[in-house]
């Protein structure tokens, strides 16, 4: 079995799924059938314990005949900062992630990433732990549990893109933003992925269908909050007032990553973008919430 040569590392709730699901339509490409196995951003010890990597291995049983081998785990992207209030990753989380990434892949591997509005990406990511993983309760402030899980910290994408970068040289990732690419051009996306990846272009099928809808939202009847657009009564909420204080708290990152991969990132300065290109609705809400008075 080959290990593989390329990784979907992140962001979590940028699209991960919808491009995995995609790439493995290609019939040079072998992917796992399970996503997200979560190797690398084990504790490094253990992933050095040859039953561990034996097990890691196992999940490409078959690959030898392909040319294009890879997995996606979007939590791979999330690195540690010590200097982070935000940052509180879980217990034997790994601090080298992409060191260990370069020791068992080689060099050469190819890296993909998907970064969406880090204001959306998060709250997105709060309702996702509300929903699915039960730490969530409704009664939960988003900037109170945001250092959970990566709520918030998942969303500083420059400071993570530069640990990465200190490991594997730019040519060896490729990147997309969720909303100007995967939304709005996903042909083009996968162009660029077949190109970046050594492979012939084939025909995708899909590609206008989101991979999940995602828990709906509502805006409350004054416009003041977000909430679950089912069982309003039991659902967290996400207030103006914290939308534009999650928008100040990543100000600066997004600056420095706007200046360093030369992209407009104006629009997460000043609304989300709209998730999916039919989701009308999202950029009605999150447009009524940045209303000037």
């Amino acid at each position: 079995m080959k290990r593989p040569n390329f990784l979907i590392i992140g962001a979590q709730k940028a699209g991960t799924t919808w491009l995995w699901e995609r790439i493995s339509q290609h019939p040079d490409v072998f992917v796992p059938e399970k996503k997200e196995l979560s190797f690398f951003n084990r504790n490094r010890k253990s992933i050095t314990d040859e039953s561990f990597q034996s097990q890691y291995l196992s999940h490409f049983q078959g690959s030898d005949d392909f040319r294009i081998v890879g997995e996606s785990t979007p939590g791979y992207f999330w690195t540690t900062d010590s200097t982070s209030s935000w940052c509180q990753p879980p217990h034997a989380y790994n601090d080298h992630i992409p060191e260990t990434v370069k020791e068992f892949l080689g060099e050469d591997v190819r890296l993909v990433l998907c970064l969406r509005n880090p204001i959306e990406r998060a709250i997105s990511a709060f309702f996702h732990h509300f929903r699915h993983t039960k730490v969530i309760n409704p009664d939960d402030r988003i900037l109170e549990v945001g250092h959970r899980h990566g709520i918030v910290d998942m969303g500083f994408y420059f400071r993570h893109l530069q640990k990465w970068l200190e490991v594997f040289p730019r040519e060896n990732i490729l990147i997309f933003n969720f909303a100007n690419d995967i939304c709005d051009h996903p042909e083009d996306v996968m162009h660029r992925l077949f190109s970046f990846l050594d492979l012939k272009p084939v025909m995708i099928k899909d590609l206008q269908k989101a991979a999940f809808a995602g828990l709906k939202l509502k805006l409350s009847d004054n416009h003041q909050y977000l909430h679950a657009q089912k069982n309003a009564n039991s659902s967290p909420v996400v207030h103006q007032s914290e939308i534009v204080q999650l928008r100040d708290i990543y100000a600066e990152d997004i600056q420095h990553l706007a200046k360093f991969l030369e992209w407009d990132l104006s629009a997460w300065l000043d609304s989300p973008k709209k998730l999916f290109p039919k989701r009308k609705l999202q950029d009605i809400l999150f447009k009524q919430l940045f209303k000037k008075p």
